[in-house]
């Protein structure tokens, strides 16, 4: 029995070093860490999507994932790592930001450079977020001894990180050099279940939130902005456009529909008139930028679909906007 106890410890501890491979994902929905969806155990930090998400429950235009974990460094020198987003990244190993690019960027590759030591492990967080549209995160590094040796005119020799090389802590199993077999307890007495549950004292479930094509399809930029009562747009639009600009480049068979709204305040048809025009601004943008006129359509709605009920004298700022429908 002894023995068979001590085979039995020692098969957990074995399954749980295995089980403890990888690094911890937490997702949430909201481009800051707004809201936790759910935590799981990835392999890679390896992920692309347009339309389905990585994760069931969160908005795949408007989310954030952080990981942490714990990295074996094979060798010992100075390591490369490069980050592939779209959009914003983060990366610290043993505690020492090695990128920081926490931002609006289209499928861009950011580099940072941290001396490690053979066989030790180092703490590891990757924060990430998408602002708009598609996702891509892509961790890779490049080892001391592959470091190409005309520094990088050729290219280089990064990759992403294996699996193996991941790890997390695992939660210790106590056991006394000579544990006592367990002993058997005589069974306990049967309790008959009530019919029913109160609803007070049932367990509440997790909702498996799924995303909504309209919400996949449709989007308020949040830098879109123009001067007051007029169809010129600021320059902190720009950032946004170009963006939007080129994910339509990579994309040639969608099209957009650029949709103007204003508030309620002022006379009606007057806003229509400047809803329209800034529809068709932006579409003017774009056609600037690349983008066929054929694949764009530009119209306002005034003050007719208002986002939120007008709740001040001077309106409100969340009904002077611009959407985007993408099919």
């Amino acid at each position: 029995m002894k023995k068979l106890f001590n085979a039995v410890i020692y098969t957990l501890i074995v399954a749980q070093a295995f089980a403890q491979q990888g690094i911890k994902g937490e997702y949430f929905d909201g481009e800051n860490f707004e809201k936790y969806v759910a935590t799981r155990i990835d392999s890679k930090i390896d992920l692309s999507w347009l339309r389905t998400p990585p994760v069931a429950g969160i908005n795949p235009q408007h989310c954030s994932i952080r990981w942490t974990g714990q990295l074996i460094a094979p060798e010992s020198g100075t390591f490369t790592f490069s980050a592939i987003v779209d959009d914003g990244i983060r990366v610290w190993v043993g505690n020492v930001p090695v990128i920081d690019a926490w931002g609006l960027h289209d499928s861009y590759s950011f580099t940072g450079k941290v001396n490690l030591e053979k066989d030790k492990k180092y703490d590891l967080k990757v924060e990430y977020f998408n602002g708009m549209i598609e996702g891509e995160i892509r961790l890779l590094w490049e080892l001391p001894s592959e470091a190409p040796i005309f520094g990088g005119w050729f290219g280089t020799n990064a990759k992403v990180i294996d699996s193996h090389y991941f790890t997390q802590t695992p939660e210790p199993i106590l056991a006394s050099k000579s544990p006592t077999p367990p002993v058997a307890t005589p069974p306990k007495k049967k309790v008959t279940p009530p019919l029913s549950i109160p609803k007070s004292q049932k367990p509440k479930q997790t909702a498996n939130i799924q995303v909504s094509v309209d919400t996949i399809q449709k989007y308020t930029p949040k830098n879109v902005l123009f001067e007051k009562s007029k169809s010129i747009m600021l320059a902190e639009s720009y950032a946004e456009l170009d963006h939007l600009a080129s994910f339509l480049k990579r994309y040639p068979a969608l099209r957009l529909t650029i949709e103007g709204h204003t508030d309620n305040i002022g006379d009606d048809k007057l806003n229509l008139i400047l809803s329209d025009e800034r529809a068709k601004a932006v579409k003017d943008y774009l056609i600037q930028k690349g983008i066929s006129a054929l694949r764009i359509e530009a119209k306002g709605y005034g003050s007719t679909r208002p986002l939120v009920k007008e709740s001040t004298a001077s309106g409100n700022v969340q009904n002077r906007r611009v959407e985007f429908v993408i099919r």
